[in-house]
């Protein structure tokens, strides 16, 4: 039962970052880099801040299409959650077509969250670079701190996270991004 509380309070704060800026459609400042469709490419998200700079030295504005298609959609989604609600002001995320539940239950990401046999410990040891450190805990297990790890129940909080994105926004009012 407190698990179960702490969950729910964890995805609504989840909620509350992602649709901070309340709306469809975000103002964004110049210098900003734009990025599109990570598709659940973690180690190409990791190489893509390497070469450009990580949050928040760069501002990144992401056009959405995080999940889907390849194996490590959950650690990119959750990096990106992360680096959302730690640099709200500099790291902006927008909604693609791939963070719809229909879509995303076709494409792979269900399948992904329902997988229910992968042990954390199994998996290798991946950098989280929320800042320049280091940090030599694999991302999977501190997923397993959310609810009903692996389990149609992430699944279903991913999809009402996706649900609160805005799907535009306009970079100093002359270039509209969707």
């Amino acid at each position: 039962r407190a698990a179960r509380a702490r969950a729910r309070r964890r995805s609504h704060r989840l909620r509350r970052a992602v649709r901070a800026r309340r709306g469809a459609r975000e103002q964004v400042r110049a210098p900003i880099n734009i990025c599109g469709d990570t598709h659940g490419q973690f180690h190409d998200l990791l190489r893509l801040f390497e070469m450009g700079g990580f949050p928040p030295a760069t501002n990144y504005l992401f056009l959405g299409d995080y999940v889907d298609r390849a194996k490590q959609s959950i650690e990119t989604i959750t990096l990106m959650l992360c680096y959302k609600i730690k640099f709200p002001e500099t790291f902006f995320l927008l909604r693609g077509n791939h963070e719809c539940s229909a879509l995303n239950r076709i494409y792979g990401f269900f399948d992904e969250c329902k997988r229910t046999s992968r042990a954390a410990s199994s998996c290798p040891p991946v950098a989280l670079p929320l800042t320049r450190a280091r940090v030599d805990t694999p991302l999977r297990a501190r997923l397993s701190l959310l609810p009903g790890r692996y389990s149609v129940k992430l699944w279903r909080i991913f999809g009402d996270c996706f649900n609160c994105m805005p799907v535009a926004a306009v970079v100093e009012d002359k270039i509209i991004c969707m």
